[in-house]
């Protein structure tokens, strides 16, 4: 076996560290009805057995950035570890598998990558050689890969350039089948770029449920402007954000991600924080964010990030 290099021995895999935020009834829409299927997957495996098939073990995940797909994992990985100490994992804490729900355990593309030429594909098979290791002792074992169209390049497009890229394809394709026949594991495949995929890779019988998510509907934005200004609200003490009009709010966010509608509401907020700085008036709780404010962030924000012209039908009223 070749020596580990002290380059690898920098890539050690940690699990999702559970917290209490966000919880799982914050995700709605599609992404929310993903996070209960997969749930009900890992938690009713022996059902599925007894009637002589197995659970939904693998899963991609498409759509445009900011519709959940992370933060939905954060939010399964939160409930189904809500009895566990955040400091579970710490070196000195020892772990009591009978309060795990679920191991999370995240391949950072940015971190790992391929970041080595001819060692890409060790580091991606050392990945799930821990989540592997980890499922065999009982643990129920989610590997999630998010923008893994970096990974999963089309073997046909120029963008698959070294022999090392085709590996590291293979390897992924490889664990998947693994992962059919492993009990307590699953995969979950994320990617804004589904179109850059393998076909191969994302095929029927390796991929067992594809779901496709998409920018949030007139009702998943309301409850996304309100949780936004509960949230600024709840961490300030007090109502620091009033007379907001949600429903103008919606009109005019249309096509919005969710990211984006909890970026205009902190940054609406920020803006007038500099405000008051500037202005050298003290910040105190009689200091507040009027709703007006968050229409008019939402237009900078559209401007700012260059969003679709669609997102501004509501500017004209």
């Amino acid at each position: 076996m070749e020596k580990e290099s002290d380059e690898e021995k920098r890539y050690r895999f940690f699990p999702l560290l559970p917290g209490d935020n966000p919880k799982k009834n914050d995700v709605v829409g599609e992404a929310g009805n993903f996070i209960e299927n997969l749930e009900l997957n890992i938690e009713n495996a022996g059902m599925f057995k007894i009637m002589g098939t197995n659970p939904e073990k693998t899963f991609l995940i498409s759509g445009p950035p900011g519709v959940g797909k992370t933060y939905g994992i954060q939010a399964l990985n939160n409930h189904m570890n809500k009895r566990i100490k955040k400091d579970l994992f710490s070196q000195d804490s020892k772990i009591d598998l009978s309060e795990l729900g679920v191991l999370c355990y995240p391949y950072d593309i940015g971190r790992y990558g391929t970041a080595f030429i001819n060692r890409g594909s060790r580091i991606v098979q050392a990945f799930f050689d821990n989540c592997f290791y980890m499922a065999s002792k009982g643990i129920n074992v989610l590997a999630y890969m998010d923008e893994v169209d970096a990974l999963l390049s089309d073997r046909k497009n120029q963008f698959q350039s070294h022999k090392e890229d085709a590996k590291v394809l293979e390897t992924i394709m490889k664990n998947m089948q693994i992962a059919h026949d492993t009990d307590n594991m699953y995969v979950v495949l994320m990617t804004n770029l589904e179109e850059m995929c393998d076909k191969a890779a994302i095929r029927a019988g390796r991929i067992d449920a594809r779901i496709e998510l998409k920018l949030p509907i007139d009702e998943e934005r309301r409850f996304s402007f309100v949780k936004a200004i509960k949230k600024v609200n709840k961490n300030a003490g007090y109502k620091v954000i009033r007379g907001a009009n949600i429903d103008n709010l919606v009109e005019m966010s249309n096509n919005f991600s969710y990211a984006d509608i909890f970026q205009v509401v902190e940054n609406s907020v920020k803006k007038r924080v500099k405000e008051l700085i500037i202005s050298d008036r003290r910040i105190v709780q009689n200091c507040y964010v009027a709703g007006k404010r968050l229409e008019d962030g939402l237009k900078e924000h559209a401007i700012s990030f260059k969003l679709k012209e669609s997102r501004k039908i509501g500017f004209c009223r």
